[in-house]
This record gives C-alpha cells, sequence and structure tokens, in this order.
C-alpha cells in the first residue's frame, strides 16, 4: 500500500470510528446482561432500532487487564489486538466487533454485533467438535510472543451459535481482552490447567446428556493436543497429568470422580 493509501484508509477508520462513537452514545439500553467485575455489560438500541452490545470497562477493570491480575506491562489495546490475533490464529470464528475510546465516561468500550442464537449445549456434535478443535489449536498456536488468552476466558457461555454462511456456527461473544504471560517454565502447568478446564466444559457443561457427543468432541479436542501433550511425556509432567486424565474422560471414566490419585500423580 502506498504512503497516500494508507493515509486514505486511516483516514477512512478514523471516519468510521467517529460515526460508531456517535452511535453508541446515542443508542438507548434495553437489557443490562451483567454489571460486575467493575464492567457493565449491556444490550443497546439505535435510532434505526438494530441492537448491539456494549462492554464499558472502568478504570479499575483496564488496570487489572493492564497491570493486574491478567496481565503485565501492555496496553488495554494491545491486549483487544492479541486476542483477536489469537483467536484467529486458532481459527475460532469470532464476533464483529469495534475497540472504542471514551464513551460515557468509560475509558474503553468494545462494541459488538448482536447475535440472536442458542447456547453451544443446544447445538449439533458437529458445531461442538469444531469449537474442540478450535480450543485445542488454541493452546498450541503463538501469535503473540508469549502472550496467551488467560483461562478466564473459558467459561460456559462463551459461545452463542447463530448463523454464518447460511450454517450454524458457534462464535465467541466473550470478548473481554483477558491476556497473559506464559513463560517456558510455567507452560507445563498453564498447559495442564488449560487441558482441565476445557475437559471440564466439554463433560459438564456443553456434552453433559449424551456420552456418545462426550466421547467426539473430547476426541476432537485431544487430536489438536497430543503432539504438545506428547512432547517430554513424563510421570512428573503437569501437562502429561492432564493429558492422561482427559484421555480417560475420552474414555468414558471421570477421574474427578476416583478415589485413588492417577498413577502419574502417584510417581510424581
Amino acid at each position: 500500500m502506498s504512503t497516500s493509501g494508507f493515509e486514505g484508509y486511516q483516514a477512512l477508520a478514523a471516519d468510521m470510528n467517529e460515526l460508531l462513537h456517535a452511535r453508541v452514545e446515542a443508542a438507548t439500553p434495553v437489557a443490562t446482561l451483567s454489571e460486575r467485575g467493575n464492567k457493565l455489560l449491556q444490550v443497546m438500541e439505535g435510532a434505526d432500532d438494530q441492537k448491539f452490545v456494549t462492554r464499558s470497562y472502568t478504570e479499575d477493570s483496564v488496570t487489572e487487564i493492564e497491570k493486574g491480575l491478567f496481565v503485565s506491562g501492555i496496553e488495554f489495546s494491545d491486549a483487544w489486538e492479541m486476542l483477536q490475533r489469537s483467536m484467529a490464529a486458532a481459527e475460532i470464528p469470532i464476533v464483529q466487533s469495534s475497540l472504542l475510546e471514551d464513551v460515557n465516561g468509560y475509558p474503553f468500550v468494545i462494541v459488538s454485533e448482536y447475535i440472536e442464537g442458542k447456547p453451544l449445549s443446544a447445538a449439533s456434535q458437529e458445531v461442538k467438535e469444531e469449537v474442540a478443535h478450535g480450543l485445542g489449536r488454541l493452546m498450541v498456536v503463538n501469535p503473540n510472543r508469549g502472550f496467551v488468552p488467560h483461562r478466564a476466558v473459558l467459561h460456559q457461555d462463551m459461545f452463542v451459535v447463530g448463523q454464518r454462511n447460511g450454517r450454524d456456527t458457534a462464535i465467541l461473544t466473550d470478548v473481554d481482552p483477558y491476556m497473559h504471560i506464559k513463560p517456558r517454565m510455567k507452560a507445563e502447568k498453564m498447559d495442564a490447567d488449560y487441558i482441565e478446564r476445557v475437559g471440564a466444559l466439554i463433560w459438564d457443561e456443553w456434552c453433559s446428556e449424551d456420552e456418545e457427543e462426550r466421547q467426539e468432541v473430547l476426541g476432537a479436542f485431544i487430536v489438536e493436543i497430543a503432539d504438545v501433550s506428547l512432547d517430554n511425556f513424563g510421570m512428573d509432567s503437569p501437562r502429561s497429568a492432564a493429558f492422561e486424565r482427559i484421555r480417560m474422560m475420552h474414555a468414558g471414566l471421570d477421574p474427578r470422580q476416583l478415589k485413588v490419585p492417577l498413577l502419574v500423580e502417584l510417581v510424581g
């Protein structure tokens, strides 16, 4: 792109940002979805009766994301871009959204499309398997120089199943930019926590009623993480132990219900 072309793109982006800013400030809230954690999540309605979702962050929530629980040393806008890159690298469909600054007294507001859909638990097995593949890829991709999504992004309602290209698709709608660094010395433990969390979501929330479906969805996740989980496999490895547990879940046994610890934990 030439310099003049890039400057033209910047001007167009600035104009679009200004229009979106004005649209949000003029909109009317029609539903409050959440008001906790120093963040306000609302469904808004514009003058044209179209709905959209806003995530409004207070100064405290921005500080928490930039310097507190989740990350250290990066700006909110950088964390936002990192989240987008991570999901793109993992091929996880994400809600269309924009980041605005200084809206209605909030330092940052994320504006997203409003999707009327159904929860992932009510989706087809095919859609759930696509989610499992995506979450598996998310554990192993690294497009952000060591920054990865925090496990706080993993929860029951992170996806809404809506229409994309004429078919049901699980779309990530929770776009809080919770990122943190993944140091080499802690990578095994962080991967183990991630595996345990995804396994619990599949077993307890998304596929709780159909054992055969649960097996296939767990298998889709296992396929994506197998290479990294089997690398340097060892009895004292937290990642290896977590991988063995999720393989047990795939076989129909919930290791969380066992009265005796797994062999890998005993030996370790």
